[in-house]
């Protein structure tokens, strides 16, 4: 046993995870480096995501997404916010990533009718030249049109004015959203990449889980008003503080001694007639290993596995943060739109956190998918620059 702990935590582990930050393994980077590495990622992904939108035939490609307009009925209409954003070399292309993922999902699954359409918010000064481009490939629903900024709204992105055009950009492209005639809306922003079977297992969600109202292992009985597609991956480790964690970490340590238990057995292994207090050690020291493995590869990525299968996602009560991916329910969707038009955010109120207050003081039920059904790509914030958390979007 001695052994097998030693080439598993001191070989084994250290190879397979040594460039993952939520392990213990990780070895710190700088921050410089670490953005450096962000960056040449995100210029090979762009450069992946342009040479796929040059092959599309422009004509055939918008004309597809304007008929899917014109359904009688769709089951979700999806938004993807986005406004201006660059890096050292020009634009980083979030945006471009983002729907070309999207139309390789619909390209793969032709039941995939939903509607889609960027929501361009960029308010000035100049254009949003990358929406303004993708606009010959997908519908864009413009904000800002030209020379038409209301006298109300400015283009300063400092201060607390930041925080309410953020509202306000969401609001109305939740309202445009919600113009069609869909029973869900989803919200994704212009740096939340999509997988390719992020809407395949997100209706698996709603249709066995959240519509059930059967969530974490609880009976939920009230309506739900929205689910989120992706937590940060600083906040998801393991707290041991937390009741929840220990239950999860028990559940494996016995899962895993038991399996072993039972692959020893019917490989014919461990005698029939063995004294039960070696079944017992062998059930304590698998599972404390089982345990210790979890702990030094962290939670994140004993989450990442359950990405097998869809029907191995696991959905929680959501917390207030965070709205890069968002999934509403239309009903709700136009209580939530009406009620953030009459309220200012601020850097002590944020979209996320008043969106959460309205509907925990209506009762809504709100959830979370896990794993993140989205990559997070936003290296550059719209908000604030370079990222406070560079290594959420390198290591993805």
């Amino acid at each position: 046993m001695c052994v097998i702990y030693a080439l598993t935590f001191l070989v084994v582990l250290p190879m397979l995870y040594s460039n993952s930050p939520h392990s213990v393994y990780f070895v710190g980077w700088s921050r410089e480096r670490i953005i450096e590495e962000g960056m040449i990622a995100n210029e090979l992904r762009f450069g992946e995501a342009s040479r796929y939108l040059s092959r599309l035939n422009r004509t055939e490609t918008l004309s597809f997404y304007r008929s899917l307009q014109q359904q009688a009925t769709v089951d979700m209409a999806i938004a993807v916010v986005s406004v201006k954003r660059t890096g050292v070399n020009g634009s980083v292309g979030y945006l471009t990533q983002v729907v070309t993922e999207l139309d390789k999902i619909y390209k793969r699954d032709v039941n995939f009718r939903n509607v889609m359409f960027i929501c361009n918010t960029f308010a000035g000064p100049g254009t949003h030249e990358e929406a303004e481009n993708l606009a010959r490939y997908f519908p864009v629903e413009t904000r800002f049109p030209a020379g038409s900024t209301d006298e109300t709204t400015t283009t300063t992105t400092t201060g607390n004015f930041s925080y309410d055009k953020e509202k306000q950009d969401y609001v109305y492209c939740m309202q445009k959203a919600l113009q069609y005639p869909t029973k869900h809306v989803c919200i994704l922003q212009d740096d939340a990449v999509p997988r390719p079977d992020t809407f395949a297992i997100l209706k698996h969600v709603v249709e066995t889980r959240v519509r059930t109202k059967h969530v974490a292992d609880e009976a939920i009985s009230r309506d739900w008003a929205s689910v989120k597609l992706f937590y940060p991956g600083c906040w998801l480790g393991y707290e041991l503080r937390n009741n929840r964690h220990h239950i999860e970490l028990l559940s494996i340590g016995v899962a895993g001694g038991g399996l072993y238990l039972l692959a020893t057995l019917s490989l014919g292994l461990f005698a029939s007639d063995m004294p039960r207090l070696v079944y017992y050690r062998t059930l304590l020291r698998v599972g404390l290993y089982c345990i210790l493995v979890c702990l030094a590869i962290g939670r994140q990525n004993v989450h990442a596995m359950q990405r097998l299968s869809k029907h191995f996602y696991s959905v929680w009560p959501a917390p207030e943060c965070c709205i890069p991916a968002t999934l509403f329910k239309a009903g709700p969707a136009r209580d939530i739109a009406r009620h953030l038009a009459t309220v200012n955010c601020s850097r002590d109120l944020p979209l996320d956190i008043a969106m959460a207050a309205y509907t925990d003081a209506k009762n809504y039920a709100s959830f979370l998918v896990q794993p993140n059904l989205i990559t997070h790509i936003g290296l550059m914030s719209s908000l604030k620059g370079v990222s406070d958390n560079p290594e959420e979007f390198v290591f993805v």
